[in-house]
């Protein structure tokens, strides 16, 4: 920004204004309309810098605009947790999203039984995720939030040899029309009776890790059909896989997938673990 006396000679040592002194030969400090237009520009700058559209008869535009500034400067990220709408600011082009879809959840292990074994539950998958990824938008445009739902635990089988239930799947995330994040899908139900093979994890980002088979510890450590780990997202780690027909813990944070339930020790009759549920999504944008 320039003082009077980048522009004038009649300013003071210290490029000020002065009211002379005729006495001493000193001149006042002549009105330059150079000057004057220096500071109508900066003053123009502030105002549409705010987003305002000059008004020759509104006189609060540069005050209008030094308050959405200082808001501006002061909260700079939104947050979604719950579905809902989100306005882009004044002056704004380029906005920076992190997100996740909704986690699947474990599966429920297989129920146990006299004379035979049976098998854990896979993990959840985790939904789709970003961070901070850049998009283009326009001031004052509206962006619809959709935020994808955990995936519902599913029930172990009943003792006896009965079959565990599927994990339930995640629900995507959309940001408007910019980007859809896929929900991870459920893990696989336990098996009932005399099982070999584990249950698959539900696919994701990453996909949860496998059920034990007869007598084996799946994705997590021990000795009996464990439950699968959930995948862990960008936002939480992995819910770990349970043992000894325990239930599957539940996801943590955003977009992890829960664990699969745990089936009791070979030759016993208990039903199995359920599985956990999966974490919702998010959406955080940065500007």
């Amino acid at each position: 920004m320039q003082k009077i006396g980048n522009i004038t000679q009649t300013a003071d040592a210290n490029g000020e204004w002065t009211s002379g002194n005729v006495a001493a030969g000193t001149p006042p400090t002549i009105i330059d309309a150079t000057w004057l237009n220096t500071i109508q520009r900066e003053l123009i700058n502030v105002a549409i810098s705010g987003g305002a559209t000059l008004n020759p008869i509104d006189d609060s535009q540069v005050l209008s605009a030094i308050k959405i500034l200082i808001s501006q400067s002061a909260i700079r990220q939104k947050t979604f947790t719950f579905s809902g709408s989100f306005t882009v600011p004044a002056s704004v082009y380029t906005i920076y999203a992190s997100a996740a879809a909704g986690g699947g959840a474990g599966g429920g292990a297989g129920g146990s039984k006299a004379g035979g074994d049976a098998s854990g539950g896979g993990g959840g998958g985790a939904g789709q995720s970003i961070y901070k990824r850049a998009f283009s938008v326009t001031p004052g445009q509206i962006i619809s939030i959709t935020i994808g739902a955990f995936g519902y635990a599913a029930a172990g089988g009943t003792a006896g040899g009965g079959n565990g239930y599927d994990g339930g799947a995640g629900g995507d995330t959309i940001v408007g029309s910019l980007i859809t994040l896929t929900g991870g899908k459920g893990g696989a139900q336990g098996k009932g009776g005399i099982i070999i093979g584990g249950s698959a994890g539900g696919v994701g980002y990453p996909s949860g890790g496998p059920g034990g088979g007869s007598g084996s510890n799946g994705s997590s450590a021990g000795g009996t059909a464990g439950g699968g780990n959930g995948g862990g997202s960008l936002f939480s780690g992995a819910a770990l896989g349970p043992l000894n027909g325990n239930i599957g813990g539940g996801a943590y944070g955003y977009g992890s997938g829960g664990a699969g339930g745990a089936a009791a020790a070979s030759n016993s009759n208990y039903a199995g673990g359920a599985g956990g549920n999966g974490s919702s999504g998010v959406v955080t944008f940065e500007w």
